[in-house]
């Protein structure tokens, strides 16, 4: 993979990627902590996002908030490419208080309404704002300014989108309905048993259906989400003694271990991160 980073800071990084003969291979399932804003320039790809299947289009901007689970499907060997602008809460907070740009992607239901193709946005394009903001100059200072002043333009502009959509939202397909409630009820009973009696359905079905829409079994995507929403909760200063229960693990030491295999750290060390 080609990578031109344009600009990259502890709040925000802004690339240009490029893979000249993309491979499925190369793309996992994967979140992140910070938020996404993604621009797909070419390519013949599509996004998966909590089990929801996005064909990309040219100039369509996907956005991405932390710890909701997705991965690129390249189609063909045609060279990808795309813009990738990751940024913190905490830039955000700098600016906009409240919040409100932040809308689009907290008040939906994970894995919908992330895509936003070009006809959804009227005026100059996205892609032509990030084409800008990526031209080069000499000046650090300058580059900040562009980076993030056209991150605050796109983000005004796709909560405009956001709003205007809403009123056609449609209702929950069954994989979306068992991801969205796993999600909210983290810190509850979600045996197997117990989910496949709410939604009436066959523990197997029911497995099939998480397994083909994230690429996990039901307890492995279970497990991931309760610790991403731990580690979460400890950036923000939350103690690692409280945390594991607010997060559905029965004992201390148990989490201990998974939090350690996945992130490689221990609990303790990563408390507070957010605020350092």
């Amino acid at each position: 993979m080609n990578q031109d980073v344009l600009y990259d800071s502890e709040l925000i990084s802004f690339s240009r990627k490029t893979n000249l003969f993309p491979d499925n291979d190369f793309f996992n399932l994967h979140i992140h902590d910070d938020y996404e804003l993604y621009c797909f320039i070419s390519g013949d790809a599509y996004f998966v996002i909590e089990g929801n299947r996005y064909p990309l289009t040219p100039g369509c901007i996907v956005i991405i908030r932390p710890s909701e689970f997705h991965r690129v499907y390249v189609s063909s060997s045609v060279p990808y490419e795309r813009f990738v602008v990751q940024f913190s809460k905490k830039l955000i907070n700098s600016f906009d208080r409240d919040g409100t740009l932040l809308i689009p992607y907290h008040d939906r239901p994970l894995g919908r309404d992330n895509l936003y193709p070009p006809s959804k946005f009227n005026g100059i394009l996205p892609i032509d704002l990030l084409n800008t903001a990526a031209e080069k100059e000499n000046d650090t200072a300058v580059v900040r300014i562009k980076v993030i002043s056209s991150l605050i333009m796109l983000l005004s502009r796709i909560l405009v989108a956001f709003r205007d959509s809403q009123g056609n939202s449609a209702e929950l397909l069954t994989p979306e309905r068992i991801i969205d409630y796993i999600s909210r009820n983290l810190n509850s009973d979600l045996s197997l048993s117990t989910l496949s009696g709410k939604f009436f359905m066959s523990e197997s079905q029911l497995s099939r259906i998480v397994k083909q829409a994230t690429g996990h079994s039901v307890g492995e995507y279970i497990s991931i989400k309760r610790l991403h929403c731990a580690k979460s909760l400890l950036s923000a200063g939350e103690p690692a003694g409280n945390v594991y229960l607010s997060c559905g693990f029965r004992d201390y030491s148990t989490f201990f271990r998974a939090y350690k295999k996945l992130f490689g750290t221990n609990p303790k060390s990563d408390m507070g991160r957010e605020n350092r």
